[in-house]
C-alpha cells in the first residue's frame, strides 16, 4: 500500500458501521472465557459448533481434532470475517482496514524466520501463521518453502539496501534481533507515514495504530 497519495476521506458510513456492530456483537464476552477455562476441548468444540464458528468447525472436523481443530477454526473464521468487512467496505475505509492487517504480516514474517533459523518442520511453521493480512496463502507457502534465513529474508517485500544491512548483521551475530528490528521499524516507519493522511475523523485508529507500532520499535 502505498502512503503517498494524500490524506484519506473519511466520512459516516451507515451500512458500514451496522454490519459492524452485528459482528461485533458475537465475539465472547469475558465471562464466556471463564466458562471456557473450565471445560473439556469436546466441550469447547461443541459450543463454538454452535456459534458462527459453524462453518469453520463443520468444514475441519473430518481432518483435525483438538486443539488443532479449534485454533484453525477460529483463525479461519476471522479470515472469513475480515474479508466480509472489507467486501462492505468503500475504499477509503478498506484501506484503514489493510493497514490494520498488516501487523499479521509482520508476525507471520517473524514467525517464519524464526521456524528456518531453528530447524522447524514445514507443517508446524504453517501452523503456527495467523492467516490474515494483505498476502495471499501461496506468498507465505512460497516463503515457508526456502530452506534458510537467508532465502526467506531475500523473498521479503522489503527494501533491498535494508534486507541487505539485516542478512550482514544476521550472519555476523547468528541472531535474528537485527532481521526482526529491521522489520519492526519498516512497520513502524509505514504506520508513521500512513498515520498523516488519516484526518480527524480517523483519530481513534491513528492513536491505536501508533500506539501498537511504538510498542514493536
Amino acid at each position: 500500500m502505498k502512503t503517498n497519495e494524500g490524506m484519506l476521506k473519511l466520512g459516516e458510513y451507515p451500512y458500514t458501521y451496522v454490519r459492524t456492530v452485528t459482528m461485533k456483537s458475537k465475539l465472547y464476552k469475558k465471562d464466556d472465557y471463564h466458562k471456557f477455562l473450565k471445560m473439556e476441548l469436546s466441550e469447547i468444540t461443541k459450543h463454538l459448533q454452535e456459534s458462527d464458528y459453524k462453518t469453520e468447525i463443520d468444514a475441519l472436523a473430518q481432518d483435525l481434532s483438538g486443539v488443532g481443530l479449534i485454533e484453525h477454526a477460529l483463525n479461519n473464521n476471522l479470515v472469513r470475517n475480515f474479508a466480509k468487512l472489507k467486501k462492505i467496505s468503500p475504499d477509503e475505509v478498506d484501506e484503514l482496514v489493510n493497514s490494520y492487517l498488516r501487523r499479521n504480516d509482520v508476525y507471520n514474517m517473524k514467525t517464519i524466520l524464526r521456524g528456518k533459523f531453528a530447524n522447524v518442520e514445514n507443517s508446524e511453521i504453517n501452523r503456527l501463521l495467523i492467516p490474515v493480512g494483505l498476502h495471499k496463502p501461496e506468498f507465505w507457502t512460497n516463503l515457508i518453502e526456502k530452506e534458510s534465513v537467508e532465502e526467506v529474508l531475500r523473498a521479503l517485500p522489503i527494501k533491498p539496501q535494508k534486507k541487505e544491512t539485516a542478512l550482514k548483521n544476521f550472519k555476523e551475530t547468528n541472531s535474528l534481533f537485527s532481521v526482526e528490528n529491521m522489520l519492526d521499524t519498516d512497520y513502524f516507519q509505514f504506520m508513521k507515514e500512513f498515520s498523516q493522511r488519516i484526518p480527524k475523523e480517523g483519530e481513534l485508529f491513528r492513536e491505536l495504530q501508533i500506539g501498537r507500532a511504538s510498542c514493536r520499535e
